[in-house]
């Protein structure tokens, strides 16, 4: 178990994946659940499951992958947000097309519209919403 911690103290990427993947179980369990049970179409199901799972990565990620510190959290979540929006509009153009024009079965077009999501979000992520001050800077402060 210690080294397990040691491994994700030192890994980002690892902790990106971990907490993606948490949040990412519960978008697929939603969107599944919402679609079998409640018998919704594909995009609404989507646009329930990515904004529960919204909140659950958004602090994952802050706390857990990206161990942010940062106070401004007003800030960051009012970027976050605007990158959800980003987000979201692209999940249901990817979903749209795997599933309306591709004809995928819709919980492997949830799965790959997760991972290209998710691939390009780590970038924005980790360089600009929860980018690390240089102690240079807080130095000078």
């Amino acid at each position: 178990m210690k080294r397990l911690i040691v491994i994700l103290d030192k890994y980002l990427v690892l902790r990106y994946a971990i907490s993606g993947s948490l949040s990412s179980a519960v978008d697929i369990i939603l969107f599944s659940f919402f679609i079998k049970v409640f018998g919704f179409h594909y995009m609404i199901s989507a646009a329930i499951s990515v904004s529960v799972s919204f909140v659950i990565r958004f602090f994952l990620q802050k706390v857990f992958a990206f161990r942010d510190r940062n106070l401004n959290i007003h800030k960051q979540v009012l970027m976050y947000t605007f990158f959800y929006l980003l987000c979201l509009s692209l999940t249901t153009l990817l979903l749209y097309i795997f599933i309306g024009i591709f004809h995928i079965w819709y919980v492997l077009a949830q799965i790959m519209t997760i991972g290209i999501v998710a691939s390009i979000s780590f970038f924005i992520y980790k360089y600009i919403i929860f980018k690390k001050i240089d102690s240079d800077i807080i130095q000078k402060l």
